[in-house]
């Protein structure tokens, strides 16, 4: 089992402990803007392809044609769906990841 490098930091402070938690900020911004990208380039599309209509043409009887819409399909493409790849909910699991880096951070 590796060493535990939250533990080596508890033990010091000055400029590792300050060095430690930067890190953990660091990699927190990260989280968030990975979050906001997942939110805007897997589950803004899901959403979208979850929402678009088919245009489809039935006649009326009287030899017009009228447009109605139906749902193409209520499930979006795999690879789009809301879920990781352990069927968690996609933006909970991030969300968590990033407080569990918060989280670790140690105080002064």
């Amino acid at each position: 089992k590796p060493p535990n490098i939250r533990n080596f930091c508890m033990s010091y402070s000055g400029p590792l402990l300050e060095a430690y938690n930067s890190t953990l900020d660091q990699l927190k911004k990260l989280r968030t803007q990975h979050l906001i990208l997942v939110a805007r380039y897997i589950i803004g599309p899901s959403t979208k392809v979850k929402e678009s209509k088919a245009k489809q043409s039935v006649s009326d009887g009287k030899g017009e044609d009228i447009e109605t819409t139906k749902n193409v399909n209520n499930k979006p493409p795999k690879h789009l769906e809301e879920e990781g790849t352990g069927g968690t909910p996609l933006s909970t699991f991030l969300k968590n990841v990033r407080s569990d880096v918060e989280q670790a951070m140690l105080s002064k």
